[in-house]
């Protein structure tokens, strides 16, 4: 067993592996703490840091906007006790953006509070959206952009 994903895989047994085959994955491969994950992270900073000046010097009148979408797992989870591992990376990924002036839109808590309830899963088995979850996240990236975006 890797020991470093210990402590994650021991959060990941008090939930059933029928509710979420994925979410040990997830617990290990989105803790910034894992090498391999600090490693894929520093990349992602540097191609978000090239796209946002590729797009202020080679593009007039646009805006470079990074938009962050939940995953299944976190959406499923919110009150379990390793919500914080699940939220992290996400978390990091905001604050980096804000630090270099980067717009940016964290979908997670509007995507949580708006499907709080509804019968509908938004999600496919994996983390990918379906119609309705890409619905969801259309709405409120519209409103954010809305408020975000000078109107021309």
């Amino acid at each position: 067993t890797n020991n470093r994903l210990g402590p994650l895989l021991q959060q990941f047994a008090t939930v059933s592996y029928a509710e979420s085959p994925n979410l040990a994955w997830w617990l290990a491969y989105s803790d910034l703490r894992v090498p391999e994950v600090a490693e894929g992270f520093e990349r992602t900073k540097t191609i978000i840091l090239e796209a946002h000046e590729q797009t202020h010097n080679e593009l007039d009148n646009a805006e470079f906007v990074v938009v962050i979408i939940p995953f299944r797992e976190q959406v499923l989870y919110t009150d379990a006790e390793f919500q914080p591992v699940l939220d992290a990376s996400n978390e990091a990924l905001f604050d980096f953006c804000q630090q270099h002036g980067i717009l940016v839109i964290d979908t997670t808590a509007a995507v949580k509070e708006q499907i709080q309830g509804e019968a509908e899963p938004i999600f496919f088995r994996d983390s990918h959206l379906n119609e309705r979850g890409n619905e969801v996240v259309a709405e409120i990236l519209a409103q954010e952009l809305n408020e975000m975006l000078p109107q021309q």
